[in-house]
């Protein structure tokens, strides 16, 4: 089966990521050359650099992407390149250190403060209607490309066969050797046109072969959650994680607005291949 759950896993560069820039003030006197697209305190920055960090951080071409998506983006490395000079400027990282580790250097020197547990209970108490588990099903599946041997395999499971063995003979789907396991899914989890099937399983029972547009299916129910509230202690680490990352962007917030006193930021739009539509100031504003 397709993976129905796309996770994001948290990491201190994410925080930056998030970050909106606000307008910084002033501009360089002389004209840039035809490839750059802006000045950070008189340094350049060409196109492309902008290319290069565009593809770095989305894996696709600069080319292949909207104006909104570059602006977001130059707006994320102009940040980035007013927090090195931040970090460098405190003594945090030294002028040959690369962007990643000036930016990690910074974020190890955030001011510390773990949240206390009244914290993550108040905003346990203020997001309660959050923490709702649906109702969910634990799962296995078989996959095949062919009718012929999702029909064999059901015919198998039909006589008693082993679903998790069957599974791990017939099955193309990367659970296969985990004999076909999917862990724990509630409906959003899953494409309708499967849910419906899936939630009117009764334990142990084996589903008829689904046809997709990606190969045959065959799914048995092992076990049925019904929906619940997390509890305080489950959720204790999760929310104290989230009131941490916001006082990390508070903080930086604050140093942002700083390296804007300090450093002069233009964007050359004229140079650009897009419709810049960013935070930052324009030469012609």
């Amino acid at each position: 089966m397709k993976n129905f759950r796309a996770l994001a896993l948290p990491a201190p560069i994410a925080v930056l990521a998030a970050l909106l820039a606000a307008l910084p003030s002033g501009c360089g006197a002389a004209g840039p050359s035809p490839d750059t697209v802006a000045v950070v305190d008189g340094a350049e920055v060409t196109y492309a650099e902008l290319a290069a960090y565009v593809e770095a951080e989305t894996d696709s071409p600069a080319a292949a992407l909207e104006s909104p998506v570059l602006s977001r983006l130059l707006d994320q490395h102009l940040t980035e390149r007013l927090l090195v000079r931040v970090a460098r400027e405190r003594g945090l990282a030294a002028a040959d250190a690369d962007t990643r580790e000036a930016l990690a250097a910074l974020l190890r020197s955030a001011p510390a403060g773990e949240p206390v547990q009244s914290e993550a209970l108040a905003r346990y108490q203020d997001r309660r209607d959050e923490l709702v588990l649906p109702e969910r099903v634990r799962l296995r599946q078989v996959l095949t490309q062919t009718r012929e041997e999702a029909d064999a395999a059901r015919a198998e499971l039909a006589v008693g066969a082993d679903f998790a063995d069957v599974a791990r003979r017939y099955s193309e789907d990367p659970s296969a050797p985990y004999g076909g396991a999917q862990g724990e899914l509630a409906r959003v989890d899953l494409p309708e046109e499967f849910a419906h099937v899936i939630f009117g399983l009764a334990p142990g029972e084996v589903s008829e072969v689904l046809e997709a547009d990606y190969g045959f299916h065959i799914f048995q129910v092992t076990a049925r959650l019904p929906g619940r509230v997390v509890p305080f202690e489950e959720a204790e680490a999760s929310l104290s994680e989230g009131i941490r990352e916001e006082r990390v962007r508070v903080w930086l917030d604050g140093l942002v607005e700083e390296a804007k006193s300090r450093y002069a930021v233009r964007v050359y739009e004229e140079n650009l291949p897009f419709d810049y539509h960013g935070a930052y100031s324009t030469a012609g504003s």
